[in-house]
């Protein structure tokens, strides 16, 4: 039990180490502006939410600056 505990939490991890690098990368291509509120898509301007399957990835954000 304590194995397979320890594969998922690596696993999730992982999976958030990846999700947060790819988010990064998208918020620094917006620029140095500021943005509207606390949620932000980390997409950009171009990404319409409607359109696209992940919604222009939703993000939270308390930086004054992407």
């Amino acid at each position: 039990m304590r194995r397979a505990t320890r594969t998922i939490a690596k696993l999730f991890g992982v999976i958030a180490g990846i999700a947060g690098l790819e988010h990064g990368v998208f918020e620094i291509l917006q620029g140095n502006v500021r943005p509207e509120g606390l949620m932000i898509a980390s997409m950009g301007p171009p990404c319409v939410p409607e359109k696209v399957w992940n919604a222009c990835e939703p993000a939270v954000t308390v930086i004054p600056s992407l």
